[in-house]
C-alpha cells in the first residue's frame, strides 16, 4: 500500500508565506526612508536670490 503523498502545504506555512511577503516590503521602505532621513543636508543661511538682467531675456513672438 503506498502512503499518501501531500501535494498542498498546511495552512500555517501559507499564512507564514503570505506575511513574510507583505512584512519584508514594507520594513525594506521604512529601513529606506531612515536612512534617507538620516543623511544631513545643509540648508542655506540666507534665501537665494537671483535678479536676472533684462539683456539676458529673449522676447518670443
Amino acid at each position: 500500500m503506498l502512503t499518501k503523498i501531500k501535494t498542498r502545504s498546511d495552512d500555517k506555512f501559507k499564512i507564514g508565506k503570505l506575511l513574510i511577503k507583505i512584512i519584508l516590503p514594507i520594513l525594506v521602505i521604512l529601513g529606506a526612508i531612515y536612512l534617507i532621513l538620516k543623511i544631513d543636508m545643509p540648508s542655506p543661511n540666507k534665501p537665494i536670490k537671483q535678479e536676472i538682467s533684462t539683456d539676458k531675456l529673449i522676447n518670443v513672438k
